[in-house]
């Protein structure tokens, strides 16, 4: 009987103990999917154009919280809505608002300046599309394309066009591909 008596006393000191820990754990797990839920989203990169700082496959994530306090900057790896295909597209900013973006012999020229970063755009921009003339982006419009442009449906053709700031979700910033792994997304 005695042995009995130990086993309750034990066990009913145990019970606070575990439910304390159930608790935290329920709490942190419900903080860790609040700021999930309402700082980043991920999508999927269906295509190539992104390639090769988004491989085709990959998981991307967006940080919806990146243009709250902050303006797009160049070369920033941006998801936006496309409202002509209804889904969430990835592309890389090029043009800014207020600036002129054109595409000359291969080469992309912002105001006048030839923009010169070889390491994400180290061949020629074949294909200038609406670039091929001056391209003057308004007040809150931003010229996007893809770091692999021969693959890419970006602000040189209509059916994407110029980007306005009410459109973009946000900057990605991690990435995940299998095998691979996650790998942070350089700007």
């Amino acid at each position: 009987m005695a042995s009995i008596r130990q086993n309750e006393a034990g066990l009913s000191e145990k019970i606070p103990s575990v439910l304390l820990f159930l608790a935290k754990l329920l709490t942190v797990s419900a903080v860790v999917l609040f700021l999930l839920e309402y700082t980043c989203f991920y999508t999927r990169q269906d295509g190539s154009s992104m390639e090769p700082t988004v491989p085709k496959g990959s998981a991307v994530f967006i940080n919806r919280l990146s243009y709250l306090w902050s303006e797009p900057h160049r070369y920033d790896v941006a998801a936006f809505y496309d409202e002509k295909e209804d889904r969430i597209l990835v592309k890389r900013i090029i043009g800014l608002p207020g600036e002129t973006v054109q595409i000359l012999s291969g080469e992309i020229i912002i105001n006048g300046v030839r923009l010169i970063d070889k390491d994400i755009y180290p061949a020629a921009v074949d294909i200038p599309g609406l670039a091929a003339g001056e391209v003057v982006l308004g007040p809150d419009e931003y010229f996007v394309l893809g770091d692999n442009p021969s693959q890419s449906q970006d602000s040189r053709f209509e059916s994407t066009g110029n980007v306005s700031g009410d459109s973009l979700r946000g900057t990605a910033w991690l990435r995940y591909e299998a095998p691979f792994g996650l790998k942070l997304l350089n700007h």
